[in-house]
């Protein structure tokens, strides 16, 4: 049976045909994307996934709690870093330096979320991310660079699942 990946990535029509064409031809997994943050938890909401692979800087969305923070932030999603945040809410959110923004905590989060699942494909460098990789216990992460291999996202996902065992 496929595994089900959500791709949180505001780049993905750019990307799809070069990251996406390998996971797609691979067989091995239902891709589905989300292009902003307030679109990622509609989907966690909807649909339980084995892999999340999320990018670092996304736009807020439609979500007021998301959209607050983005204004807050100056408009910049290099700045306000919502994967991240978005990461935090959904996975320990009393660890959230930011959670006075928020004013509380995402409702209703899926039974089924757990920092095994989550994978990091950004432009960040691993320096910028470690920080909050190891406070949030999320072991993947590859850096996206100009001239990634084609495989980087399907690569990402197979370690996620190689690494938790994910059947």
């Amino acid at each position: 049976m496929k595994k089900k990946v959500l791709w949180i990535e505001d780049q993905a029509e750019l990307d799809l045909a070069a990251l996406a064409g390998p996971v797609y031809t691979s067989g091995e997994y239902f891709l589905d994307v989300a292009g902003d943050a307030s679109d990622a938890w509609e989907k966690i909401k909807k649909n339980e996934y084995d892999v999340i692979i999320v990018d670092i800087r996304i736009p807020p969305g439609d979500a007021e709690a998301f959209h607050k923070y983005f204004i807050v932030k100056g408009h910049n999603k290099n700045d306000a870093r919502l994967g991240i945040q978005l990461l935090y809410l959904l996975l320990c959110p009393e660890k959230n330096s930011e959670k006075d923004i928020f004013n509380r905590k995402l409702e209703n989060i899926p039974s089924w979320l757990s920092k095994e699942k989550f994978g990091i494909l950004t432009v960040e460098t691993e320096a910028d991310v470690e920080k909050d990789r190891v406070i949030l216990g999320i072991n993947t992460y590859r850096r996206k660079e100009g001239i990634s291999k084609k495989t980087i996202l399907l690569d990402l996902i197979k370690e996620v699942v190689n690494q938790n065992k994910i059947k």
